[in-house]
């Protein structure tokens, strides 16, 4: 008996395997932060243009509501502050796992909601050249084109959170541990594999 539960288990998993549809994508957008960074209201992240792209796993094809997605996104920033440091570049380096739910669909449009976390990177290019891993939620709102079976355009709306903790003192970051929290719109391309 044991045998034969262990085959079935082998075999819905090969099955599963074979089920498997990936896809990559990547998308170009803007992020601004709406937080400042310390209480006065003295200094801020000016936001920029951000870069992503990652990989879809949608693991059953034939309920496609549900797919997890691997995901990169960078963005460069501009430190605003009355100290020293102002204008100084601080690099943002998001990485994380995002399940993507298509929570309507209609002939070729499809909206969704997504969610999910991960790690950023942190970096400011100043003297003291620190980067720190900070851990960060992402939430996002989005609708797709079926443009062909294997193509899809999106425009997508997300919002991150994340700190700033940990940054020696030496850094323009040094002074800021509040919670900073992102949003952004952008654009994309997803192609079947």
């Amino acid at each position: 008996m044991g045998i034969g539960v262990a085959c079935a288990l082998l075999g819905s998993g090969k099955a599963a395997a074979q089920r498997a549809r990936y896809s990559v994508y990547a998308d170009l957008g803007a992020m601004s932060a709406l937080a400042d960074l310390n209480s006065s209201g003295t200094a801020s992240l000016k936001g920029g243009l951000y870069l992503g792209g990652g990989l879809n796993w949608q693991m059953v094809p034939e309920d496609s509501s549900l797919v997890l997605q691997g995901d990169v996104t960078w963005t460069r920033q501009e430190l605003r502050t009355t100290r020293a440091g102002n204008g100084t570049k601080v690099d943002l380096v998001f990485i994380g796992a995002i399940f993507d739910y298509t929570w309507i669909q209609a002939r070729r449009f499809q909206f969704t909601l997504s969610g999910g976390g991960g790690v950023v990177l942190v970096h400011a290019e100043d003297s003291a050249a620190a980067t720190r891993a900070r851990p960060f939620a992402r939430l996002g709102l989005g609708a797709r084109y079926v443009l062909r079976p294997n193509l899809h355009a999106f425009l997508q709306g997300i919002g991150m959170i994340y700190d700033l903790q940990s940054f020696p003192a030496a850094s323009v970051l040094g002074p800021y541990t509040r919670r900073q929290s992102e949003v952004g719109i952008g654009a994309g391309l997803a192609l079947g594999l």
